[in-house]
């Protein structure tokens, strides 16, 4: 929306887990570019997209422990480089992916 009087309210998905689906999206974050990256919990995954009708939708996790995988990821930062920290909740750790394929994967702790 443009100011607090909900002028041009704009709203995107819906619930579910395929392409524009969404289940309990606790986090976003837009980055200097426009891209929109959700921190979607209940299905285990980052969600990037270039605007509000959801072009380019690509996700990046699954359900689990090891790489590649989150547990109820809670929040996304893209910093200033392009690359993207997620707060994975329930494996108690915060990752740091290179890009929306994973590349260099690393977890703390």
């Amino acid at each position: 929306m443009d100011d607090m009087s909900g002028a041009n309210w704009t709203t995107y998905g819906s619930i579910g887990n395929g392409i524009g689906k969404f289940t309990s999206p606790t986090g976003i974050f837009v980055d200097s570019g426009g891209k929109i990256y959700v921190a979607d919990s209940d299905n285990n995954r980052i969600v990037r997209m270039d605007d509000m009708s959801g072009t380019n939708w690509t996700t990046y996790g699954s359900v689990g422990s090891g790489t590649g995988s989150f547990d109820r990821p809670f929040r996304v930062v893209v910093d200033s480089g392009g690359k993207i920290y997620v707060c994975d909740t329930n494996n108690y750790r915060i990752v740091r992916i290179d890009d929306m394929s994973g590349s260099n994967w690393k977890s703390f702790p």
